[in-house]
């Protein structure tokens, strides 16, 4: 052997003296956690205990005390019962046992992928399969918790954390377990602020709540944080209350960045009464973006018996109820109503306040503190797609109701928003405040693009009191609509900027005053409902591509022909960046119309040379 591999094998030897240990010897001390082990005491020496409640009892370390779970004995009919304490519950490899040496993984050795021991309730019934109170930190790692059944009003199946201090789940999964409140996990802060974190390969999977809270549910104080790849929240219900997936109310937090688990969205597949993928209720918060550029956070696949498909939030009376979401995907789910979004209102006449990709309410600098980062441009973002109104009770008839509905008194700003291939009565609906008249519900839409929704209704429609839409810089195209005009308002409504290419259909009709309508530097098939003059002008835009949804304006050679579609350099330059943050009032042309803002969702920008000029006939893009 030479002296190098020499080297290298003592180099070796060295990292593994290092790396093992044996986690028999109690090792606390002011820093240091304490191990204990728990196995076959009668047959394997080494064990400490042959309980995972002996050990917790006996955990005191102010550092905090390392329990590892060997495969010696079996974790049935659990219901452990942690008060005041620091402790990790780890799962060590099927057949290892107590004086065998631990794997520091990480550095040289790969860490485990999925758990490695199940603490089941199975065989005990009326009781959380784990119990947290008092001011306690708890890690589960490499273990499943599973088949818990609490009481038909009790919380956490699963796990039922009700104290202060964290709950930190890694490469662990929670599943098959039923409460009333929390059928997984149930984390409420009591006594101080409570965190949960789920980490890296943790699955929340088919858990039931007989009430609200299928997957999750976080209550007062409580910060959940579920960045990390390879989770998952999904197949879980909610039977009668809120929040299939996971349940946020009561002044908690709930932080999603997670790009999911494989191809599948985070929250995938839940279902609920209200809220099927998420329920923010009584003053909750929800922060929804994205940390993997390639891996857009998503909620998908999940119904509600009755309203909000993907999110329900409720009023944020008197305080509280906001989302802030950036870079997300809301993808074929399904309502009764709101199938992608349903914001709901109080006898109060309060709603809440909803931020998508806008700075309004301070979001996307709250949303960067917590990891957020763009996409990808090879990913589709920011989408509300293929969601569908329909009663799955009742044969999954399909129902008047809208992809995003607004109650009385809720606020949506939004801006680089796609809705896009969504089924039901609108593809956009807001309810005017009729309680409260000093307040009114406000749409701001800006850089939007609605294309191919099918709706037996208008296609978007504010109506029943007092409701501020504004339409700013959006492409309406090529949807499927059922009324005879495109938007409808009664209150207040700006429509500007913007393309309304849905063939014969009448723009829009407005029954409010006049002075509360304001609609320039428009272009539609059917202009009735425009204000008449200039720079409201009946005519067809050209896309790049529509047949595979690219509503990008053409400007470029076709046959060797220059064609440069309407909407191009028509309106005045007022800064900002388009749906694809790119930068607004470029100019393409060499005769701007009203300026060198393109209208509509998209701002092309102009290729500075080409190689290739149309030679053999085909398409060739002069701008993108």
């Amino acid at each position: 052997m030479s002296a190098a591999a020499c080297l290298r094998s003592l180099f070796l030897l060295l990292i593994a003296y290092l790396s093992l240990g044996a986690v028999n010897a109690h090792a606390c001390t002011a820093t240091a956690q304490d191990v204990f082990l728990v196995g076959n005491t009668t047959t394997d020496a080494a064990c400490n205990y042959n309980t995972i409640q002996a050990a917790i009892n006996a955990a005191t370390c102010p550092a905090g005390t390392r329990i590892y779970l060997t495969s010696e004995v079996a974790y049935t009919a659990q219901h452990l019962a942690i008060s005041n304490k620091n402790v990790s519950l780890i799962g060590r490899k099927s057949g290892t046992t107590c004086g065998a040496l631990t794997i520091a993984c990480g550095l040289m050795f790969p860490c485990p992928t999925a758990p490695l021991e199940t603490i089941s309730g199975s065989g005990h019934s009326g009781d959380s399969v784990i119990t947290i109170r008092g001011a306690s930190n708890v890690t589960i790692q490499y273990l499943t918790v599973s088949d818990g059944h609490d009481s038909s009003s009790g919380s956490g199946g699963g796990i039922d954390y009700d104290g202060t201090g964290s709950l930190t789940l890694d490469t662990s999964t929670v599943s098959n377990n039923v409460a009333g409140y929390g059928g997984g996990i149930n984390v409420k802060a009591t006594g101080g602020p409570a965190e949960l974190h789920i980490n890296q390969r943790t699955l929340i999977l088919s858990n039931t709540a007989n009430t609200s809270g299928g997957g999750i549910r976080i209550e007062g104080d409580t910060k959940m944080t579920m960045n990390a790849p390879f989770t998952w929240v999904a197949l879980n219900e909610a039977t009668s209350g809120y929040g299939g997936g996971v349940e946020v109310l009561n002044n908690a937090t709930a932080n999603i960045g997670s790009p999911g688990y494989v191809n599948a969205a985070v929250i995938y597949d839940n279902t609920a009464k209200y809220g099927g993928g998420i329920a923010v209720t009584a003053d909750a918060y929800l922060y929804l973006y994205t940390t993997d550029p390639l891996h857009p956070v998503g909620i998908d696949n999940n119904t509600a018996l009755n309203t909000g498909g993907g999110i329900y939030i409720s009023p944020r009376s008197p305080s509280g109820s906001d989302i802030c979401a950036d870079n997300f995907r809301i993808t074929n789910n399904i309502a009764q109503e709101g199938s992608g979004l349903y914001a709901d209102v109080d006898s109060n006449g309060d709603g809440a306040q909803i931020s998508l990709n806008s700075n309004s309410l301070g979001c996307e600098d709250r949303l960067a503190t917590r990891g957020s980062v763009a996409c990808d441009a090879s990913q589709q973002c920011s989408i509300v797609h293929g969601n569908y109104a329909m009663d799955v009770g009742n044969g999954n008839a399909p129902t008047n109701g809208a992809a995003l509905l607004l109650q009385s008194g809720n606020i949506l700003y939004a801006t680089k928003l796609d809705v896009r291939d969504n089924h039901g009565g609108y593809a956009l609906r807001e309810l005017g405040n009729t309680i409260e008249p000093v307040f009114y519900t406000t749409v701001a839409l800006s850089n939007c693009l609605f294309a191919e929704n099918s709706v037996s209704h208008e296609l978007i429609l504010s109506s029943d009191g007092n409701a501020h839409l504004n339409l700013f810089n959006c492409t309406f195209a090529h949807d499927s609509i059922g009324a005879s005009r495109v938007i409808a308002a009664n209150d207040v409504l700006a429509l500007n900027d913007s393309i309304i290419d849905e063939g014969t259909t009448a723009a829009l009709v407005f029954s409010g005053s006049a002075s509360n309508l304001s609609n320039q530097y428009n272009i539609a098939g059917n202009t009735t409902g425009l204000a008449p003059g200039p720079t409201n002008i009946q005519t067809t835009p050209t896309y790049v591509d529509p047949t595979h949804g690219d509503y990008r304006l053409f400007y470029g050679l076709q046959g060797g022909t220059l064609v440069r579609s309407a909407g191009i350099d028509y309106a005045p330059p007022l800064g900002g960046i388009d749906i694809r943050e790119l930068p607004r009032d470029q100019t393409i042309s060499a005769t701007p119309l009203f300026g060198k803002r393109d209208i509509g969702a998209y701002e092309m920008q102009g290729v500075a040379d080409r190689i290739f000029i149309d030679t053999f006939g085909d398409q060739v893009l002069l701008a993108h």
